[in-house]
């Protein structure tokens, strides 16, 4: 008998969007004299270390929020800033750690409607540690089955960990499972790597002119999710 079949599924982007943030980096650091260089920063950010391992730096929050905050304080040294900066680190982090989120409209209908057809709802997600917080206040923790979270797995989205990991929980295989998400590298191309089928999620209509591999389809918003992941995925 052939296990269930499982939507492991991105999380910003495709389920939430922040509702409420805190000031970004540019904001801080000229609030401090200092002008965000973009090509520095862009080494810096979260993206930057997609596909990438940081297993040490998982071992637990606390080892975490250092590698976290380590990575700001290159960020602002590579500014060529040379005085004392460590409230300045502090003071960047507490405010990229601070976010409300809220569901897209049609997300509480559509997991409500997959868990009524049995299929396991797997969150995957390059995020921090605090995952949870951001379900919670998303009011979705009732509706998936687990979470999957580069901050804790070790490794960020598309390395192959993550997907295992999520197939794992879901308690299925990967030609059962189908990633649904909006980042064409992360979520798409990691799926197909990992033996999975995908729906790529383009809510803003950016990627139409992007050839759709095999076992992929598009969409743009979830409404229509729980069809399209159960047709047969022979293209």
């Amino acid at each position: 008998m052939p296990r269930r079949r499982a939507a492991i599924i991105d999380m910003f982007g495709t389920l939430l969007e922040f509702e409420r943030r805190g000031r970004s980096w540019r904001e801080v650091l000229a609030d401090h004299g200092i002008a965000l260089d973009e090509r520095v920063a862009a080494r810096f950010v979260s993206q930057a270390a997609d596909g990438s391992e940081h297993i040490a730096a998982s071992r637990s929050r606390e080892t975490y929020t250092a590698w976290e905050k380590a990575r700001i304080a290159a960020m602002i040294r590579a500014h060529h800033v040379t005085a004392d900066i460590g409230s300045l680190v502090e003071e960047i982090y507490a405010e990229w750690s601070t976010w409300t989120m809220k569901p897209y409209p049609e997300v509480a209908e559509v997991l409500a409607a997959l868990r009524d057809d049995r299929v396991a709802i797997v969150v995957c997600t390059n995020w921090t540690w605090n995952v949870e917080s951001a379900l919670d206040q998303a009011g979705l923790t009732d509706l998936i089955d687990g979470v999957v979270v580069s901050a804790r797995v070790g490794a960020r989205k598309p390395h192959l960990r993550m997907f295992r990991a999520a197939v794992d929980l879901a308690g299925t295989e990967p030609d059962r499972s189908t990633v649904v998400g909006d980042s064409w590298t992360a979520d798409i191309l990691g799926a197909l790597a990992a033996g999975m089928s995908a729906v790529h999620v383009d809510r803003d209509n950016t990627a139409a002119a992007l050839p759709l591999p095999p076992r992929t389809r598009r969409v743009p918003d979830l409404r229509d999710l729980p069809t399209t992941i159960q047709l047969p995925w022979t293209c």
